[in-house]
C-alpha cells in the first residue's frame, strides 16, 4: 500500500482520491488505537509490571481494593443523592452495630444500647427531614420498604410507649437530638 494509496479500511478507493486533492483522512488502527501506541506500551513495560506487582500487594495487604479519596467521596455523594433512606440515615439515626451492613457510609454506628424507635416518631422525623433537606417524600410505604432493604436485620416490635400503650417500634436506632 502506498501514501496515495491509503488503507482499505479507512474507504479509500485506491484511485488516487488523495493525489486529486481530496481531504486526508486521520491514519488510525480500526480499534480506534493510535498505530505507535504497541512501541510506546513495550518502551514502558518495566513500570507498567512494577505497577502491577504493587497493586498486587498493596491488595493483599489491605484485603481489598484501594480506593482513591476523590472516588470515595463522589460515591459517597452518588449514593447519598440516589438513596433517600441512606440520607436520612445519615442525617437523623444512630444505628447499633449488629445492624450495620458494613455499606452505610456516614451512618452512624454505636456498640452500647441505643434502645428503640416508634414507628410513628420514625415517620415523623422522615418527613421533616424531606422538608428541611428539599426532597420528594415518596410515601411512607416506600420509605420502610427501602428502610428494610438497606438495613435487612431490622426489627419490628411491640413496645410500651410512656402512656403503656404497645406501639410499633424499630429496635436498633434512635433518633439523633438535634437540639430542637
Amino acid at each position: 500500500m502506498t501514501e496515495e494509496e491509503g488503507p482499505s479500511w479507512l474507504g479509500w478507493s485506491g484511485n488516487g482520491d488523495r493525489a486529486r486533492g481530496s481531504a486526508p483522512v486521520a491514519r488510525r488502527s480500526p480499534e480506534g488505537r493510535a498505530p505507535q501506541l504497541p512501541r510506546r506500551l513495550v518502551a514502558e513495560v518495566s513500570g507498567i509490571t512494577n505497577w502491577a506487582i504493587e497493586g498486587l500487594a498493596r491488595l493483599r495487604e489491605n484485603g481489598r481494593f484501594t480506593i482513591p479519596a476523590k472516588m470515595a467521596t463522589t460515591l459517597k455523594h452518588y449514593r447519598r443523592e440516589n438513596s433517600k433512606t441512606l440520607g436520612f440515615l445519615q442525617d437523623r439515626v444512630v444505628l447499633h452495630r449488629s445492624l450495620d451492613t458494613g455499606n452505610l457510609p456516614g451512618v452512624e454506628v454505636v456498640n452500647g444500647d441505643v434502645g428503640h424507635v416508634f414507628y410513628d416518631e420514625l415517620k415523623k422525623s422522615y418527613v421533616r427531614w424531606c422538608q428541611d433537606s428539599f426532597v420528594v417524600d415518596s410515601g411512607e410505604g416506600h420509605f420502610f420498604k427501602n428502610l428494610n432493604q438497606v438495613l435487612p436485620k431490622l426489627v419490628r416490635r411491640h413496645r410500651a410507649d410512656s402512656q403503656g400503650t404497645m406501639k410499633w417500634a424499630y429496635v436498633g436506632l434512635r433518633l439523633k437530638d438535634l437540639g430542637e
